[in-house]
């Protein structure tokens, strides 16, 4: 049986070329009810696209690279991100190649990234901005989770988030306030850290350097630490955790050890995926819209590269949900 063309299903549906083109890519400007019956014909006659074919006759890639700057995990906030901008990046007919790092990229004979295999680099919460300004020398579009002044970004203002986290439990009667976080070289962490020191200053409080713990990077990190502070009766009154993984290990402990949460302490943490209302006490949490996040990043690099402008960089407003472990 002969294989349809675009032109075989529009000559079905009564339409041109190319609406069914439009349709075929997800373009918006064709009518819904035109949009409708191109789909319900291309389902019929079981039509699909052969993109390899199209990216030859293109020569272009349509690869882009994404650096996940962690190990896999997938109830990381890096790899939820992923996980929606592979959806996105579908839609637009474009293929994500993961590395953990930019030292993991292909490379040319010269040691250049190779611009004839991505088109493009999306850098998830970098940790070296080094590796940034690597990619723009080697002339690839960048994009970044995060927040930059000098580079298209998207992502949730960090600094709000430490501050608006600490000013809630200091709103809560909370006058000692530690915060445990994973990376120390990430941007975002140092933000967040920058946020809570000046949520302190604004209300008279000290800062104390031993109530900031860098490097917890699992679970059972941040649950041996409260269980060391609580056993030695030195369990600070109010937390912030960097992730709502690390904040399962807080539960843990309140539930091993019976402390009285929120009444003696409470705990937020950054991220407000499902874990945070699966657990008891349940955890209160800095919303990060990550499939937004991801929405936006696959459209700003899909600019860059196809009308090479610079779109404008997107912070999203911090929001804090709040749940048993603050009230």
């Amino acid at each position: 049986m002969k294989k349809l063309t675009i032109k075989d299903i529009a000559k079905l549906a009564g339409v041109s070329f190319k609406t069914v083109s439009r349709v075929i890519n997800n373009e918006d400007n064709v009518k819904e009810e035109t949009k409708e019956k191109v789909k319900k014909i291309l389902l019929e006659q079981n039509f699909s696209v052969n993109y390899n074919a199209k990216r030859l006759a293109s020569s272009r890639t349509r690869q882009i690279g994404v650096i996940t700057n962690t190990k896999s995990n997938e109830l990381s906030k890096n790899y939820i991100i992923l996980h929606h901008i592979l959806t996105f990046a579908k839609m637009k007919d474009y293929t994500i190649i993961v590395h953990e790092s930019l030292d993991k990229v292909k490379r040319n004979n010269l040691g250049k990234i190779d611009k004839g295999f991505y088109e493009g680099i999306i850098f998830l919460n970098p940790k070296k901005m080094e590796d940034i300004e690597e990619t723009v020398r080697d002339k690839l579009p960048v994009v970044m989770s995060g927040i930059s002044e000098k580079y298209v970004c998207v992502g949730t203002d960090q600094y709000e988030s430490g501050y608006i986290a600490t000013m809630a439990l200091i709103k809560k009667g909370c006058k000692d306030i530690a915060v445990i976080l994973d990376d120390p070289d990430t941007t975002t962490n140092k933000e967040k850290v920058r946020g809570y020191a000046d949520a302190l200053k604004s209300v008279g409080y000290m800062i104390n350097d031993e109530n900031i713990h860098y490097n917890y990077r699992t679970s059972f990190d941040v649950e041996a630490l409260i269980t060391k502070k609580y056993l030695k009766d030195s369990l600070y009154d109010g937390v912030l955790i960097g992730s709502d993984v690390l904040g399962l290990g807080a539960v843990r402990a309140i539930n091993k050890l019976k402390i009285p949460c929120p009444m003696n302490f409470k705990f937020i943490t950054f991220g407000n995926t499902f874990i945070c209302n699966e657990t008891y006490p349940s955890m209160s949490s800095i919303k990060q819209n990550f499939e937004s996040i991801a929405k936006n990043l696959v459209d700003k690099i899909v600019e860059l590269i196809e009308n090479k402008d610079k779109p404008k960089s997107m912070v999203i407003p911090a929001e804090i949900i709040e749940r048993e472990s603050t009230i």
